[in-house]
């Protein structure tokens, strides 16, 4: 694969990263899930805490 080509493709892949990166923010703003995912961490965290 040409330098180039492969400098095309790592742009590529990066606007679409960011692009999904957008979305994925927006609907965390937008459905509150940001919130849902911090609760769930935190449960996380404690039965990692309470189980070792």
């Amino acid at each position: 694969m040409s330098k180039e080509k492969a400098n095309q493709n790592l742009q590529d892949f990066l606007s679409k990263l960011a692009l999904e990166e957008d979305t994925t923010k927006a609907r965390l703003e937008q459905d509150q899930m940001g919130f849902a995912l911090h609760v769930a961490f935190n449960e996380l965290d404690w039965q990692s805490y309470n189980m070792h």
